[in-house]
């Protein structure tokens, strides 16, 4: 997501134009297997005109005629209410001026985002979590790493439901 960030926005400020203003940039994020409600990026701006520095979104599961236990596992532990406690890097938005006071999301592997929230939070930014915008995304049970949404997903259905992968999905997760 870092790299992401920065060629974002070296794309907006090429080497030459004028300093680009991180105060009024805003950055949204969410991943390739998801899909944004058609006003996300307009909420999320109004939301940044109310001041706020960090917007969390809540998601969804895409439905799998084939898998409906672990949407089912899911939802009986997520809360999809104003105020939620969850961080996605499927869904969430983040004043770029506040991004780089924050350091950025770390160059780390997996959790980059629960990072950076809470970098925001030790610097006193103004964080707010709505539902009201959930981001639909892919219910997969196999992922790019270790300790992602989707081995998240994996352990929520146990052992016996668990997809063979070779990767260790054993660490904390901050899912939930």
């Amino acid at each position: 997501r870092r790299d992401g960030v920065r060629v974002a926005l070296s794309l907006e400020a090429p080497h030459g134009a004028p300093a680009l203003d991180t105060c009024a940039t805003w950055i949204a994020s969410t991943d390739a297997d998801s899909t944004v409600p058609t006003d996300w990026l307009t909420k999320q701006l109004e939301a940044a005109d109310d001041g706020v520095d960090l917007l969390l979104g809540s998601v969804i599961l895409a439905p799998d005629p084939e898998d409906l236990e672990t949407s089912a596992r899911w939802l009986e532990g997520y809360e999809s209410v104003e105020g939620h406690p969850h961080v996605h890097g499927a869904n969430l938005g983040v004043r770029a001026s506040t991004y780089f006071n924050a350091g950025e999301f770390p160059s780390s592997n997996e959790h980059e985002d629960v990072g950076l929230v809470a970098a925001i939070a030790a610097i006193g930014g103004v964080i707010r979590s709505s539902a009201r915008l959930p981001v639909t995304t892919s219910a997969r049970r196999v992922g790019r790493t270790p300790g992602g949404f989707a081995s998240f997903l994996s352990d929520l259905c146990g052992p016996e439901l668990r997809p063979r992968d070779n990767r260790d999905t054993t660490s904390v997760r901050s899912f939930g």
